[in-house]
């Protein structure tokens, strides 16, 4: 009886066996076109424990308004329960594929910009997935594409894919606005300054076949290989609005230790949507020379969710660079200086009627005789909220210096932490101008957490201040100031 069951049971297995498709593809049991459909699906197949889904196209790639998104799932799942989001709610159809239930397609008026997206669901089963979350690149629906590949050749019209342009500067003479050219993976070197154009934006950050777009695992560089006096690797000018997008890249000014200027990206007048980048000034010179990251001279961009915007080696250096009555929003950066003989500055408002705004960022000054997190000099009006500030460590290292002026009050700075990391003499809060009518007290000060400033927590009136009392409505001019700690 026993050796019966076990061989019912053996047969039972090895029929079973015939059905696995795995099986099946070793022995080749089913035609070439079978088994490769099988091995395209094959984590289908393998059933695993989790709920998975193949998006097309996939999370972080660039989509226009009225695009659709196809997700496969893995098993056949709970229509009632599904969610999805890209700014507002998706409509969802369901279809077979492989089980009832397991195809989703989504449509929808999707919003122009990097959109969240966020997709929620139960299987038959009940057993819930975890939530998937990412973004898209969302593009009007008259968009016009083109493509530029370390592969390609200007030759080609960049109209598609499979036959992109080698270089961005071609890309961008031969594009009809409004048009998003998409860069992929590779470096991309300069020999003159490339200038933006309304309307075209530039994304990089794209696999070979620009199926693809992850920017964590993916850098697209464009790096300014020249020498000479003026290097400024990219240029926005007066033309050119918030509806230009410049996202995706590592930018590298040239290194050049006799040039004046080294450079990143110039704001000229231009107020472009910089994002997801990271800007990188180079090497100037160490006697006369500057390093920028990103310079804005009257102009308001828009500065979100960069990585790093970051000065190079020069006598003065300058994560970003604030002049001519500019407006800028800056939001959601890491932001620092660089390696100065002179004056480092992680955030440098000029002395014009600037008015920033300046929130959630990672602010550090580096080294120099002068070390800053922001210097903001008169009649400049910084609004600072809920950033991380770090003076550096400079010989004189300040984490927030308010330049003298007329006794005028200038600076908004709330809910911001405040400290440095080095220096002889290091100040967590610096007003400068020692009488009236030179000193210049912020409008507000308020709720922020000050520490590891052992010159002075506070300087007011050419006195340190090293206790909160005082700093909360004590000081000259700040009779209102509040919650600092």
């Amino acid at each position: 009886m026993n050796r019966w069951f076990l061989l019912l049971i053996t047969l039972f297995f090895q029929a079973n066996c015939l059905y696995n498709p795995i099986v099946r593809e070793v022995l080749e049991l089913d035609g070439q076109g079978k088994k490769d459909e099988y091995l395209k699906y094959l984590p289908f197949f393998l059933g695993p424990s989790s709920i998975g889904a193949r998006m097309t196209p996939t999370l972080g790639n660039l989509i226009r308004t009225d695009s659709q998104i196809h997700v496969v799932f893995n098993r056949s799942m709970d229509p009632e329960s599904f969610s999805a989001i890209l700014g507002s709610s998706l409509t969802a159809v369901w279809s077979d594929t492989f089980q009832s239930n397991d195809t989703v397609t989504l449509t929808g008026n999707h919003p122009i910009g990097i959109i969240t997206f966020t997709m929620d669901a139960k299987d038959s089963n009940g057993n819930q997935m975890q939530t998937i979350t990412g973004n898209y690149t969302v593009v009007s629906t008259n968009t016009n594409l083109y493509y530029v590949s370390v592969f390609g050749n200007d030759g080609n019209l960049g109209t598609t894919p499979t036959n992109p342009k080698q270089t961005i500067p071609s890309a961008i003479s031969g594009s009809v606005a409004p048009a998003a050219i998409l860069v992929s993976a590779g470096e991309y070197p300069l020999t003159a300054s490339l200038s933006l154009v309304e309307g075209v934006s530039l994304y990089g950050g794209f696999s070979q076949d620009f199926l693809n777009r992850d920017l964590s695992a993916t850098t697209t560089r464009i790096f300014d290989s020249r020498t000479g006096t003026d290097l400024i690797a990219i240029v926005a000018g007066p033309a050119v609005s918030v509806a230009t997008y410049f996202d995706g890249f590592t930018v590298q000014s040239a290194n050049d230790a006799t040039t004046i200027q080294s450079t990143a990206f110039f704001c000229n007048g231009g107020s472009p949507i910089i994002s997801r980048n990271r800007m990188l000034g180079g090497t100037a010179s160490t006697g006369s020379g500057y390093s920028i990251g990103i310079r804005i001279s009257g102009a308001s961009p828009n500065i979100i969710d960069n990585y790093n915007i970051q000065a190079g080696d020069a006598l003065d250096t300058f994560g970003i660079f604030i002049e001519n009555s500019s407006s800028p929003t800056i939001t959601n950066n890491t932001i620092s200086g660089g390696l100065a003989s002179g004056s480092d500055h992680a955030l440098y408002s000029g002395p014009q009627n600037n008015n920033p705004i300046i929130s959630n960022n990672v602010i550090s000054g580096k080294t120099g005789s002068i070390s800053y997190g922001l210097n903001s000099s008169f009649p400049s009006n910084v609004t600072l909220t809920n950033n991380f500030i770090n003076g550096g460590s400079g010989n004189l290292s300040i984490a927030i210096y308010n330049g003298a002026g007329n006794g005028t009050s200038r600076g908004n700075y709330t809910s911001n932490r405040l400290f440095t990391s080095g220096g002889t003499n290091r100040f967590c809060m610096y007003e400068a101008g020692i009488t009236a009518p030179t000193y210049n007290s912020p409008i507000s000060f308020n709720n922020n957490q000050l520490f590891d400033c052992p010159s002075g927590l506070y300087f007011d009136n050419n006195t340190p201040i090293f206790d909160f009392n005082t700093i909360n409505g004590g000081t000259n001019g700040g009779a209102l100031y509040t919650g600092n700690f």
